[in-house]
Parts: C-alpha cells; structure tokens; sequence
C-alpha cells in the first residue's frame, strides 16, 4: 500500500526542518550574542559574563508547524489502514480515535487499538512492536517517544526555545585554571559567568564561545536535549520516513 498523503505530509515537514536550520544559523551567528571581559586583582582574576540575545519567536513557530506534520503524519497511516480494513471510512463520531498510539504503558495501548475497530490485527501487531512497555525505553523507538513528549508538551502552548552556550575554549592562556564555569540553559538575555584565574599575571587571555537554540521543557531549567532543534527532530523524522512508513507500505 502506498501511502502517498502520509509521505506528502512528511515532505512538507523536510520543508519546515529545512527553514528551521536556516532559523537556527541566523540566530547562532547573530550578533547578539557577546562577551564582557572583566579583569580584577592586577590581571590574576579575569571574569567573563555572555550577554545572550533571546531566541526569536520565529523558531517556536517552525518548530511547531515541523510537530503538527510529523504527528498529523503518524495519525493519517492509522486512518489509512482503518479506511482500507473497513473497505470505506469509519463512523464520524469514531474517527477521532483512529490515532497513532506511542505509550510505555500496555493498558492504555489496549484501550487504543480495542476503540479501533477497523484497523486490522497486522497493524495492531505492528503497532505494538513499535511501543516499548513496562521496562527500559527500546533505543530503536526512542524517537517516536521523543515526538511523543514534544507534541503533548505543546499540544495548549507554543514550544519553548532556549539558548544553550558552551565556553569552547580559552586563547593565550598558558597555565590559566577555571575556577567557576555554568553553562547555560534558558531563553535569557543575560548569560552566565566563567571565572579564570591565571597563574601568570602578564597573560592576554582571549574566549571562544558558542550558542545555539535548544528544545526547553516546561521546567525552564530543564531542556530535552542539548542538540539543535533541527538535529533532534531531524532524527525523528528520518525515523518515520526510513523505518515506519515502509512498514506500513508493506501490509497488504
């Protein structure tokens, strides 16, 4: 079974991850970013605070449009094999549950497929091996539940983006000794600081530092991974494309 509007949908998310990397260079090697360099105690202590611009709301509204496919996407093959597996589609009042189940829990993956009633036991039982239930997360599904979190952490609110820094490195530093270093999470637009205290007072020391948008949680202090955005869906929709969908295509 070919299922063209699921791979249309898909395209149309390659489109988003697309515009969302170029969103993600725009901010990255914006000029909004800087570092204060201070210097105390006779050139022994050098303090240095980022001042990071704010993520633009532009990344939130990519990233979010990118979920709604790829989710729509997940749903739109369930609805597919249901339409096929009753030979026409099925009741209105019962279409909204033909969804795509991702859960760790048998009991409500039960309940899902039982309200399915025109979905045929090949694609339950491929359904089923896609989840992972009541034990540690199956790397090889990692992705959907990734997909999972994202789409229910925004399902009422926009995506929260926010800014991840790293120090990279220090020049001209010889024998130099970091004395404090916070990294940086948070869509903020003061940074953080990272004392250096040197152990040869004449040094000119010089800093490297990147940043980059990353997919905060609800929690501010918490994010879902310090890859890029476009890096973290990029998998999962690589996944969908290369994995599911020729599963799918494969039941007759």
């Amino acid at each position: 079974m070919h299922l063209a509007s699921v791979r249309s949908l898909l395209a149309h998310a390659r489109e988003h991850l697309d515009a969302l990397n170029a969103a993600e260079q725009r901010y990255t090697e914006g000029d909004g970013h800087a570092a204060i360099h201070e210097v105390h105690d006779d050139g022994r202590r050098h303090l240095f605070r980022l001042k990071i611009a704010p993520p633009p709301s532009e990344l939130a509204f990519i990233v979010g449009d990118l979920l709604h496919d790829v989710r729509s996407a997940l749903d739109r093959i369930i609805y597919t094999m249901a339409v096929v597996g009753a030979n026409g589609d099925p009741p209105r009042d019962q279409r909204r549950w033909y969804r795509f189940p991702i859960t760790d829990i048998r009991a409500e993956f039960d309940e899902a497929v039982e309200r399915m009633v025109a979905v045929p036991e090949q694609v339950v039982a491929e359904l089923q091996r896609l989840q992972s239930f009541d034990g540690p997360m199956i790397d090889s599904v990692l992705p959907l539940y990734v997909l999972r979190d994202l789409v229910d952490s925004t399902h009422r609110e926009s995506p929260i983006i926010g800014a991840w820094c790293a120090f990279s490195r220090f020049i001209n530093a010889p024998g130099a000794k970091i004395a404090s270093f916070i990294p940086l999470a948070g869509a903020v637009s003061d940074g953080t600081e990272c004392e250096v205290t040197f152990v040869d007072p004449e040094v000119d020391v010089q800093l490297e530092f990147r940043v980059h948008p990353v997919l905060q949680t609800r929690n501010a202090a918490d994010f879902w991974s310090a890859d890029l955005p476009s890096v973290a869906l990029g998998r999962t929709l690589t996944f969908i494309e290369g994995t599911i969908v020729p599963r799918f295509e494969g039941i007759t």
